[in-house]
């Protein structure tokens, strides 16, 4: 018999073929309709990629599945072991839609882009050390010291959600080809749950997720993405992974443009990280004169200096590993990132439904911000406690030197 897998096609004899067969419907590699009719040219290096991702993760479905049913076969009772393979099919088909949705977005962003091969961007830039910045972006500080704190919303409505987000001193030189170093300055980004202490009294913060993030300046202020360290904890607080961490420079990622120093133009997009899999964030620019409007709530109001007053930078951020949504992002210049709504839709072309969650910039400050005062002010519960909690996770990043 012949099998055509990914335009190559092999002869594969009798029994062997017919069980090979099999493992290709089962394993789900038969590609989805579009992409079997593909392209009569030759497909992008982009599009290519997009469709090895696709069969990349129908194969780890199946190897998931089958974990599941030989955890299933030592269970001695059948009626849960029957529960327990029905499941594990369903968390197949789950899985496998999820991959034919994230290959669709995917194939979006390689048209959006009008990308064939990507370039790692820092490639040739002409980077500057952090610490000397003489033409700062705009809308990102690097500034060692700079502190924010943003809260989540929901429906109009403060959530439990705190991000605190602190501009280290520190400057880490990342590797992005052999022999090519690049500056990039730490910055750290702490999101905690705020929840009321019912036996003390008091209040409690649970972090969430722990993040070392690492970014390039050039002489023209743009922003880059040289990778990051993402810490994932649980309800408990428990370490449970590392995902969505990735370096520039190390298994085949690459650094992206984070943010440009001032609107390019309508619809210009940028790959602000590249590691398949992990880390495939795109920015697409939409205005540079926004605001945001009543359907999503209007204006930052926790601070005047946080209002667009039609002056803001707009962007959509995508990120096909999560196919379906999508954030608008607002940008107020010389203050940076105050208000991100998330819908759900059609991330690509924008057309989707405002979800009733937003992340607000609530206040900003250096050393002065970073004190149990300062976060009170900011209307943190309890600012000790929280600093406490940020001091034991990164003590280099959130404690005093005399602490």
């Amino acid at each position: 018999m012949k099998i055509d897998t990914r335009g190559r096609t092999f002869r594969i004899p009798g029994v062997v073929g017919l069980l090979a067969a099999a493992l290709v419907v089962s394993a789900g590699l038969v590609m989805p309709r579009d992409a079997l009719a593909w392209h009569k040219d030759r497909p992008t290096a982009c599009q290519q990629s997009a469709r090895r991702m696709f069969s990349a993760c129908r194969l780890e479905s199946l190897e998931d599945y089958n974990v599941a049913l030989a955890n299933c076969a030592n269970i001695e009772d059948s009626g849960e072991r029957a529960e327990c393979r029905r499941d594990a099919r369903h968390d197949l088909s789950d899985v496998n839609e999820e991959c034919e949705d994230t290959y669709g977005e995917r194939l979006g962003v390689c048209e959006l882009l009008d990308e064939d091969y990507y370039e790692d961007p820092l490639a040739g830039a002409d980077v500057v050390d952090p610490d000397n910045i003489s033409n700062s972006n705009p809308y990102f500080s690097l500034k060692a010291g700079d502190t924010s704190v943003f809260r989540g919303t929901e429906d109009g409505e403060q959530t439990d959600e705190v991000v605190i987000v602190r501009v280290t001193d520190e400057v880490r030189d990342i590797e992005i080809e052999e022999d090519v170093f690049v500056p990039c300055r730490v910055v750290v980004d702490a999101a905690l749950i705020e929840s009321e202490d019912d036996e003390e009294g008091g209040w409690d913060y649970t972090l969430g997720e722990l993040t070392d993030d690492w970014y390039a300046i050039d002489w023209e202020a743009m922003v880059y993405y040289c990778g990051e360290l993402s810490r994932n904890y649980d309800e408990e607080g428990v370490l449970r992974d590392l995902d969505g961490s990735f370096e520039a420079g190390m298994d085949d990622a690459k650094t992206g443009t984070l943010l440009r120093p001032m609107f390019p133009g309508y619809g210009v997009a940028d790959r602000q990280e590249y590691a398949l899999g992990e880390a495939e964030d795109v920015v697409i620019y939409l205005s540079g004169g926004a605001s945001p409007d009543d359907d999503v709530g209007g204006e930052n109001e926790n601070d005047p200096d946080f209002e667009c007053n039609d002056m803001c930078l707009q962007t959509r951020d995508i990120n096909p590993n999560d196919p379906g949504e999508y954030e608008t992002k607002y940008y107020v210049k010389d203050v940076g990132f105050v208000l991100a709504a998330k819908f759900e839709g059609d991330a690509i072309e924008g057309d989707g439904e405002f979800t009733g969650e937003r992340e607000e910039l609530v206040c900003t400050g250096g050393d002065e911000l970073l004190t149990a005062a300062g976060l009170e002010e900011c209307g943190i519960e309890d600012g000790a406690e929280l600093l406490e909690e940020l001091c034991e996770a990164a003590p280099d990043a959130f404690c005093d030197d005399d602490d």
